[in-house]
């Protein structure tokens, strides 16, 4: 009776030996999948990339040599683009259109010896007239004082006609007037200061001759003064 008591426990304990060391070995094979499942799990969520759609996809974690590469290609494409000169206007200045601007009425101040000449001439005239032994050569001026005030007024249009002409015949003109009537107006001074006619005549030309010239430096500051204002207005 005894003999099988004992037997019977042997084998009871040899069997719970069986199973506990069977329990153990499925926990560790169980803890070993669960490992390698974590690992697995861990590696495809560090090759992840996340990227956002808004036309081109954009990586979130790009090495720094991309970025790198990616910042100098921006660099040289903001440097391929061409710079845009801008150019404002200011609506409170003006824009000149024209140089010289063209005159609608009125003389220019280059007109002022011709026309100082054509009146000296004619008031010179009359005065001349009116003392003994002095008359008109040319028989086709009328010597009444409409008349001489009609002759000045003709000699006035031709100094307007000449005062806005281009430029060559302008000069030309304005020279020539401010030459011949200052040159008249002087020699009828001198005949009326009782000069003999050959003195007169002298005197004249050569005062005619300096006026010319000081119309021609008067025509050379006026287009001087229109060269600088041209290059200022360019400037702004």
């Amino acid at each position: 009776m005894l003999r099988k008591l004992i037997i019977s426990a042997a084998v009871a304990v040899v069997c719970t030996a069986t199973a506990h060391a069977r329990d153990e070995n499925e926990g560790l094979h169980s803890n070993s999948n669960d490992a390698s499942q974590l690992s697995n799990t861990t590696k495809n969520s560090t090759n992840k990339v996340t990227r956002y759609s808004a036309g081109d996809s954009i990586p979130l974690g790009y090495p720094k040599e991309i970025q790198k590469t990616k910042n100098i290609e921006v660099a040289q494409a903001n440097e391929s683009v061409p710079k845009i000169k801008v150019v404002k206007y200011s609506a409170g200045e003006s824009i000149p259109l024209e140089y010289p601007p063209k005159r609608v009425v009125g003389y220019s101040g280059a007109s002022s010896i011709p026309l100082a000449g054509a009146l000296g001439d004619s008031v010179t005239t009359h005065i001349g007239l009116g003392q003994a032994g002095l008359a008109e050569q040319n028989g086709l001026i009328n010597t009444s004082p409409a008349g001489l005030l009609g002759l000045f007024v003709i000699k006035a249009g031709i100094i307007y006609y000449f005062d806005n002409q281009e430029s060559t015949l302008r000069k030309t003109g304005l020279k020539a007037s401010a030459g011949v009537w200052s040159g008249v107006t002087m020699n009828n001074l001198l005949l009326i200061a009782g000069s003999s006619n050959p003195l007169s005549l002298v005197g004249g030309a050569l005062f005619g001759a300096y006026m010319y010239r000081r119309e021609g430096l008067t025509l050379e500051k006026e287009e001087a003064a229109k060269s600088s204002q041209r290059i200022a207005a360019q400037a702004k």
